[in-house]
């Protein structure tokens, strides 16, 4: 994290997960957890990757629900996808991974 400064000293931090184009939320979200998995791959990296399986086009829509998901899967990360799910759900999730 960065320090923000205003006159008198420290205001806040700013976070460093901020993605790089308004259209990839779920691109930079998975890039954070395959960071956290000891994978080093950039947001950038994963675009170009993403776009070239045809799961971000790079035209404002972002990824579409079917491929949230699809980095992980091919780094060999498991993924569970569920329709309607709540945070009940989540946290069964978490409890049994």
């Amino acid at each position: 994290m960065s320090d923000i400064y205003e006159a008198n000293g420290v205001f806040g931090q700013t976070n460093e997960v901020q993605q790089a184009y308004a259209d990839t939320c779920a691109i930079k979200s998975q890039q954070i957890i395959l960071n956290d998995f000891g994978i080093p791959v950039t947001e950038d990296e994963l675009v170009q990757y993403s776009y070239e399986h045809g799961w971000y086009q790079g035209d404002d829509t972002g990824t579409l629900l079917p491929d949230i998901g699809n980095l992980l899967d091919d780094a060999g990360i498991h993924t569970t996808r569920l329709a309607n799910a709540n945070v009940f759900n989540l946290v069964n999730e978490l409890m049994y991974a």
